[in-house]
């Protein structure tokens, strides 16, 4: 009898099972690969965050040194440093928002808050300039615009320890 030469030939089993071994290996790294990077953007997004929280609460902060500076001295000089807080408060609320779906929630409590802040150093600004400086002291002395920072920055706080939480998480 002849054999069969269009008879397949059998892989012996180690050779088969260290193929079978081998592609386990590549699909582990492979999801490995695709974890670590997609941690990497995550702690960037996160980290992102943690600065908008962070510019914000220097915003509104230079806002208020600049109002404080302008009621004591009714110095205009004093109102530049007021000018450029404003200035970065709206972006680094947006960029507070940008962070989904924890930042949306935020940033609307804070845009409330915020507003009410600095529709207050406006309100004893204006007072001020009108030569009212002791109603404008009064408007400080109401604490309405303290509680509403307070509130903010409990916000921010809170927000930045979480952040701070979640980059560690990924770190480990």
């Amino acid at each position: 009898m002849m054999p069969n030469s269009a008879a397949p030939k059998r892989l012996p089993v180690p050779i088969a099972i260290s193929f079978v071994l081998l592609a386990v290996m590549v699909a582990s790294s492979f999801f490995i690969a695709l974890t670590l990077i997609d941690n990497t953007a995550r702690t960037g997004r996160v980290a992102e965050y943690r600065r908008a929280l962070v510019e914000l609460s220097s915003a509104v902060k230079d806002a208020e040194t600049g109002q404080r500076g302008f009621l004591l001295t009714a110095s205009d000089a004093y109102l530049d440093t007021y000018r450029a807080g404003l200035a970065r408060v709206d972006p680094a609320l947006t960029r507070v928002a940008g962070f989904e779906p924890r930042g949306a929630s935020a940033q609307a409590t804070l845009r409330l808050l915020v507003a009410g802040r600095l529709q207050k150093l406006a309100e004893a600004i204006d007072l001020q300039k009108a030569g009212r400086p002791d109603a404008a002291i009064a408007v400080v002395r109401s604490d309405r615009g303290k509680v509403l920072m307070d509130r903010a920055s409990a916000i921010i706080e809170r927000e930045t320890r979480w952040a701070a939480a979640q980059a560690n998480i990924q770190i480990a």
